[in-house]
C-alpha cells in the first residue's frame, strides 16, 4: 500500500508491505482514526533529489582525491588502505552522522525548502556501511 501526504518533511513514497489484505489493513487505518482530507494540490511537488549538487560534487570529489593520494590508481597492482583511504571513510561517517544530527550542516547539504526526512533512509545506510567499513579497517591495521 503506498501512501501519497502532504507532509513535506517525511519521505516521498511511504510503502507499507502487510501479510494480509490492504484493504484490512486500511480499514484498521480508518478505525484508528486517520481521515485523508488532503487534496491532490496540496501534495508537496519535489522536483529531482533533495541534496544540493555543489555537496555531492565536494563529498565525490574529497572521496577520490584522498584515495587517489593514498596510492589507488587504475594503472598500480591493488594494495591495502591507508591513512588517507581511512580518512575518507572518517569523513565520509562523520558527513553522515553531521547530516543526522546537525540543522546547519543539512541547511548547507539540502536544497532550500528540502527536508532530511526524504534522505534520511539513505543517509542512515551511508552511516552505516561506513562505520562496517571504519571497523574493518581497524580489524586490518591491529591484524597486520
Amino acid at each position: 500500500m503506498r501512501i501519497v501526504h502532504t507532509v513535506q518533511s517525511y519521505p516521498e513514497k511511504i510503502i507499507f508491505w502487510c501479510f494480509g489484505s490492504p484493504k484490512s489493513l486500511i480499514q484498521k487505518i480508518t478505525d484508528l482514526g486517520f481521515r485523508p482530507q488532503a487534496s491532490r494540490a496540496q501534495v508537496p511537488h519535489r522536483d529531482g533529489m533533495a541534496f544540493q549538487w555543489r555537496f555531492l560534487i565536494l563529498v565525490v570529489v574529497l572521496w577520490n582525491a584522498l584515495f587517489l593520494v593514498d596510492g589507488f590508481v587504475p594503472w598500480k597492482e591493488p594494495k591495502g588502505p591507508g591513512p588517507y583511504a581511512f580518512l575518507a571513510v572518517v569523513l565520509l561517517f562523520l558527513t553522515a552522522l553531521a547530516l543526522n544530527v546537525s540543522a546547519r550542516v543539512q541547511a548547507l547539504a539540502l536544497k532550500p525548502g528540502r527536508s532530511i526526512g526524504e534522505v534520511r533512509a539513505l543517509v542512515v545506510l551511508v552511516l552505516v556501511v561506513s562505520a562496517i567499513m571504519l571497523l574493518a579497517f581497524g580489524a586490518q591495521h591491529v591484524a597486520g
